[in-house]
């Protein structure tokens, strides 16, 4: 038998869910204006349903990183509105069961059925105290089990109005996480293009901080590439070296060109040019986890000397 909730504890999470409605209402136009963005700047056609999945985690990833703001203490309101839309994927409404044109009415249709559901709770705040949702988080950076109890708003001021100062900044961290989420759908359907054979950089004329200099002024004329290296001491055969390997992201190698992503859609994706030396503090990824960690398909290109 679940808790029986006072009059106090009630009218607690009615105050949060208020707040958290209206917060999801605003937050859809910010995930349009990321949609259309990104299909913008890579540039693509938003012209197909990527599924049910992909928008539960455009939606979840938004929610779960308001958690994490500075100065907010309502983490359990993120989770919870996280969870109850992770759970859509074992437990479907259908309003979100058929076929949509596009991702951004994917995503339309996400934040409405939310939304719906947060007035249904609020409406019925005594029949639905004791219900848990469970689902999974799926976000750029990791994917775990989430769950959330509606009880969990009972905490008073627990979400922010939206005249609080806080309301925006929550927007604004939401809207960067759901950039970072879209994006890491998308790039997928690039490529990125390892160049093989490695080049030789010499000990005695390069030092390590040579070599990564080399590499972030090598960025900023190429910002669709990502150089890494290695030093091997001499042998027999070798030289006491570096030997660097060069990779792009992009439509991949031609007799044309390289097939390098564009300035543009480099300069809003990248944070950093080599591993901390930061180029863009509002980009979305570090350089390194794009060209690791985001699943992109990756092939080798064997220039013949």
């Amino acid at each position: 038998m679940g808790t029986i909730p006072t009059t106090a504890d009630t009218a607690n999470a009615q105050a949060n869910l208020n707040n958290i409605i209206e917060f999801n209402t605003q937050f859809y136009s910010y995930g349009n204006t990321k949609i259309l963005n990104a299909y913008a700047l890579l540039p693509q056609t938003d012209n197909q349903d990527l599924g049910l999945q992909i928008g539960l985690n455009l939606l979840t990833s938004a929610m779960e990183a308001i958690g994490g703001v500075e100065g907010f203490e309502g983490a359990l309101a993120g989770n919870f509105i996280a969870a109850m839309v992770a759970q859509y994927a074992t437990q479907t409404p259908p309003s979100l069961n058929g076929e949509f044109a596009d991702l951004i009415s994917r995503f339309e249709q996400t934040s409405l059925q939310c939304g719906s559901d947060l007035q249904e709770i609020y409406v019925n705040i005594n029949e639905d105290w004791n219900n848990t949702y469970t689902g999974q988080l799926i976000t750029p950076f990791q994917t775990i089990t989430i769950t959330g109890n509606v009880s969990d708003l009972a905490t008073p001021n627990l979400f922010p109005s939206q005249d609080d100062p806080m309301f925006n900044t929550l927007l604004e961290a939401a809207s960067y996480a759901l950039d970072q989420s879209i994006w890491s759908v998308l790039l997928p359907r690039f490529i990125i293009t390892e160049y093989q054979p490695s080049t030789e950089y010499l000990t005695s004329e390069y030092t390590e901080q040579d070599m990564e200099n080399n590499a972030t002024g090598f960025y900023a004329a190429h910002p669709a590439y990502y150089n890494t290296w290695v030093y091997e001491p001499a042998n027999k055969s070798k030289n006491d070296a570096y030997w660097e390997t060069q990779s792009n992201l992009g439509s991949g190698f031609s007799m044309t060109n390289d097939g390098s992503l564009n300035d543009q859609a480099c300069d809003y994706l990248f944070i950093d040019a080599y591993n901390g030396v930061i180029i863009n503090s509002n980009g979305l990824f570090d350089r390194e986890f794009v060209f690791t960690s985001l699943n992109i398909p990756q092939t080798t290109h064997t220039f013949n000397h």
